[in-house]
């Protein structure tokens, strides 16, 4: 009877089924039971910017590369209360003046 292994080096169980095992890489197989060596984690990357309210934003983007492009007029750290650019005890001293405040919607 003849080896109806799917191992390409005659080892193995025909049930077997080969191919990139790991939930990260890019060609991960749901199907493989057996790791064959062929996972690749980089080609499914894409670069762009990631920051939903920049004008560049791109749904497409999983790595940040840091091109974000924003209005002049937004502020884009949110922990920079003055606006000044800095993030200083000053913007710490702004908030601790509403703490407690009871916000209207």
């Amino acid at each position: 009877m003849a080896n109806e292994s799917c191992d390409p080096n005659g080892g193995g169980d025909s049930s077997d089924v080969y191919g990139c095992t790991y939930p990260a890489a890019c060609n991960h197989n749901m199907l493989a039971t057996v790791d064959d060596g062929s996972c690749d984690f980089a080609s499914c990357i894409v670069s762009g910017c990631t920051y939903e309210n920049a004008l560049n934003f791109n749904l497409l983007a999983t790595n940040d590369d840091g091109t974000c492009l924003f209005n002049s007029g937004d502020n884009t750290c949110a922990t920079d209360i003055n606006g000044d650019s800095v993030i200083t005890v000053a913007d710490l001293l702004l908030l601790l003046t509403d703490f407690g405040a009871t916000c209207v919607n």
